[in-house]
């Protein structure tokens, strides 16, 4: 799979990698498909997850299979065919929206991140989809003893950005383009 550095999308400036969007201007794809899989380690200590998402036009997210932030679409099923509620320009298109996630949804291991973008037309003129996962964990409290080394103290885990399958094909979930960690 090819890859490339987010944000992804086609049509604005900002995108740094562009996706296919059908070959035709007038009925591009209404969805496009992105997931990656990553581990975490010591989940009990991670305190919080703030998810920021960068959609245009709208956009949900999962996290291990269970919806957790919701932009710009309406409510209810979401379905390969359906349109965002309205169309995302400037300064909007570039605008982190910040999420709350509940951190209990990670596993121990392996865990998957999801996100499925939707325009509001065919012949819309762009995409575009960027994210940021943040975990929390507390700081140590007590230093460590002389005879202990210290620990590693982790207060966020890296970017996560997406790559790019080549073609991307809204009437199946599974042609998703995996994220990874963008350091």
């Amino acid at each position: 799979w090819p890859g490339g550095l987010a944000p992804l999308g086609y049509g604005d400036l900002h995108i740094l990698t562009a996706i296919d969007y059908g070959g035709d201007d007038l009925n591009k794809y209404i969805t496009a498909y992105f997931r990656k899989s990553f581990d975490v380690m010591d989940i009990e200590d991670i305190t919080s997850l703030t998810l920021n998402l960068l959609r245009d036009d709208g956009a949900v997210v999962y996290l291990n299979g269970v919806e957790v932030a919701r932009s710009n679409l309406p409510e209810g099923e979401i379905l390969y065919d359906t349109v965002s509620i309205y169309g995302v320009s400037e300064p909007e298109e570039t605008t982190f929206l910040p999420f709350s996630i509940d951190s209990s949804l990670l596993v121990e291991g392996d865990n998957l991140l999801a996100v499925e973008v939707h325009q509001l037309s065919a012949d819309s003129s762009d995409l575009g989809m960027d994210l940021e996962l943040i975990g929390s964990r507390p700081a140590e409290t007590e230093p460590p003893s002389e005879e202990e080394e210290p620990e590693e103290e982790i207060t966020e885990f890296p970017f996560i950005r997406v790559e790019v399958l080549p073609d991307y094909i809204p009437m199946l979930p599974e042609p998703c383009a995996p994220i990874y960690n963008q350091e």
